[in-house]
C-alpha cells in the first residue's frame, strides 16, 4: 500500500516537503512510456526508503551511521 511506502520513505527524508520534491522529480525523470505513473511512483518510494545515501544528499544529519 502507497501509504506504507510513504512512511518508510519519511524515514529516509522526514522533511515532508523534501521528500515530495525528491519522490516527483524522481518518478520524472524514470517514468517510462507504456507503465503507469502509480508502479513507477511505487518504486521511487520503494528507493527512497531504502536509500540511505538520500539522506546524506539532503543533509539530513540525524542519520549517524553515514
Amino acid at each position: 500500500m502507497r501509504s506504507e511506502l510513504v512512511f518508510e520513505a519519511k524515514r529516509t527524508l522526514p522533511s515532508r516537503y523534501e521528500l515530495c520534491r525528491v519522490q516527483s522529480t524522481a518518478a520524472r525523470k524514470f517514468h517510462r512510456p507504456g507503465t503507469r505513473v502509480a508502479d513507477t511512483t511505487d518504486d521511487v518510494l520503494r528507493y527512497i526508503a531504502d536509500s540511505v545515501q538520500a539522506a546524506a544528499i539532503s543533509g539530513n544529519s540525524s542519520h549517524e551511521e553515514l
